[in-house]
């Protein structure tokens, strides 16, 4: 459904984020966990009627990546 029906509401100006998998590894498509990268969403402006596509990690990728980003940045994990 994602696939079929994400695209056109893009060409109609919606923003569209994607919970599915469908979108997760296209490399054209912002993978997004706002609390992580939300630099990744600089491009999107609201209220222009251009629309986007974004799409978020899995559930438990981000509830792991929320946490280890906070001690990341804190203690510079690698």
């Amino acid at each position: 459904i994602s696939k079929k029906f994400g695209p056109v509401a893009v060409d109609r100006g919606t923003m569209v984020v994607d919970n599915s998998s469908a979108f997760r590894m296209d490399e054209k498509v912002p993978l997004v966990i706002p609390e992580v990268n939300p630099e990744a969403m600089q491009h999107i402006k609201a209220g222009t009627g251009k629309g986007t596509l974004i799409a978020n990690p899995n559930c438990s990728t981000i509830i792991c990546l929320m946490g280890a980003t906070l001690l990341h940045r804190r203690a510079k994990v690698s």
